[in-house]
């Protein structure tokens, strides 16, 4: 399923096909086999490049010189990958499902469209086509975006404050319990006071 799972790199007018391959894994292979015969009977093989596995370096070259990521999976977890696009400056367009609906902020960041919608994707990448200044606007805002919300720096300030409530909840907790604890203790001395 990870070829399945894996993206479309949309260069100028050609697209590369990337993703993890196993050939162990027979479902990549007849995934592979069937997008490259899908390729010939449209008549476009030679203007697709698959790409089964690459390099890290071999990927974020293809990220950053892309045009835009199409991620096509359907009620995908968050998913990785249109994160790494984003950070790299490339717009993702995407299934409006799952992950992606958490991670690209649509017409802000990418594009998010319905999976069973062809002509839906194909509208935004020709509209990327024609206007070159949109894609890096949006490539330029989604870098940002996820700095913002998923870099380090996110990652940290969301971890104290859920520490910070946590302690102040288990404190509160702890001066209910004390509160309490000394309740009974006073009740008990006074039903126990010899002398009431």
């Amino acid at each position: 399923m990870i070829l399945a799972k894996a993206l479309i790199f949309c260069m100028l007018a050609c697209a590369v096909r990337v993703g993890g391959y196993d050939v162990n894994v027979p479902e990549n292979v007849q995934v592979l086999s069937e997008l490259k015969a899908l390729a010939s009977r449209l008549q476009v093989s030679h203007l697709v490049t698959f790409k089964p596995s690459i390099s890290d370096q071999g990927r974020n070259e293809l990220l950053q010189g892309a045009l835009c990521v199409v991620y096509t999976p359907t009620n995908e977890h968050f998913g990785i990958v249109p994160i790494e696009a984003m950070y790299a400056g490339t717009p993702v367009l995407a299934s409006a499902s799952g992950g992606p609906l958490e991670t690209i902020v649509d017409g802000a960041t990418g594009y998010l469209r319905p999976s069973s919608d062809p002509k839906a994707f194909g509208d935004v990448m020709a509209m990327l086509l024609k206007d070159r200044s949109l894609g890096r606007t949006l490539g330029q805002a989604a870098h940002a975006h996820v700095k913002a919300k998923f870099g380090m720096r996110h990652f940290e300030d969301q971890m104290h404050a859920a520490v910070t409530e946590a302690h102040a909840s288990y404190s509160k907790k702890s001066l209910r319990l004390s509160a309490l604890a000394a309740l009974i203790a006073l009740l008990a001395a006074f039903v126990m006071w010899p002398n009431r």
